[in-house]
C-alpha cells in the first residue's frame, strides 16, 4: 500500500524504467513534478529528468534516512552492557 499519491506516481515511473519504457517513465515523473511539487518524490523526479539519476538509497521506497538510521549493527556488532564488562542491575 502507498502513502501517497506521489508515492504510487514514482514507483510506477521505476517499472517503466525497468520495462525501457522511457517516455512513459519521463511522462510519471514530469507528472509528479508538476501536480506534487513539494514531495520528495518531485525533488528525486527533477533529478532524474535533469540527467542525473539518485543513488538507490535516495530512493523513496527504500525509507533509508541516513543520519538517525535505525539499521541495527552487523552481526558480531552487538554489544550488551554485560559483554562490556558494565554492572547490571538486578
Amino acid at each position: 500500500m502507498q502513502d501517497s499519491p506521489s508515492e504510487a506516481l514514482f514507483e510506477l515511473s521505476e517499472r517503466f524504467e525497468a520495462e525501457g519504457n522511457t517516455a512513459a517513465r519521463r511522462t510519471t515523473l514530469e507528472t509528479i513534478v508538476d501536480r506534487y511539487p513539494s514531495s520528495r518524490e518531485a525533488a528525486i523526479a527533477t533529478e532524474i529528468l535533469a540527467g542525473r539519476e539518485p543513488a538507490e538509497e535516495t530512493a523513496p521506497a527504500s525509507e533509508a534516512s541516513g543520519e538517525g538510521s535505525s539499521q541495527a549493527p552487523a552481526s558480531g556488532e552487538t554489544r550488551s552492557a554485560e559483554a562490556n564488562g558494565a554492572p547490571t542491575s538486578g
